[in-house]
């Protein structure tokens, strides 16, 4: 029988981030990451049902048009400098939208 996290624990193992829920009495819930496996003596508890997760993924995004020749291109800037070299670019035309915070 596989224990219940088998799948968080390998993915910690195979360098992922994994996050524990701790509980504030004050009613605070707060996600916190768990140390890399290098980092640690030994294997977290694992034991509370729904209390690990693995870090949602997120990141900022914006998107630029731009001209090649007669044709056209979307560039993605994921940081401000990106987005700053993007703008000082010879084939940009606009930006397409603002920001947005993208969590997967």
């Amino acid at each position: 029988m596989k224990h219940p996290h088998d799948a968080l624990i390998r993915a910690w193992l195979d360098g992922h981030t994994v996050q524990y829920l701790e509980r504030d009495v004050i009613g605070g819930d707060l996600w916190r990451d768990l140390d890399p496996p290098h980092r640690v003596a030994k294997l977290p508890h694992f034991y509370v049902a729904d209390q690990y997760r693995l870090k949602p993924f997120s990141a900022r995004v914006r998107h630029a048009l731009l001209r090649q020749g007669a044709a056209s291109t979307v560039g993605t800037a994921v940081s401000l400098e990106a987005a700053a070299l993007l703008e000082r670019a010879d084939n940009f035309v606009r930006w397409l939208d603002d920001w947005q915070e993208i969590v997967g």
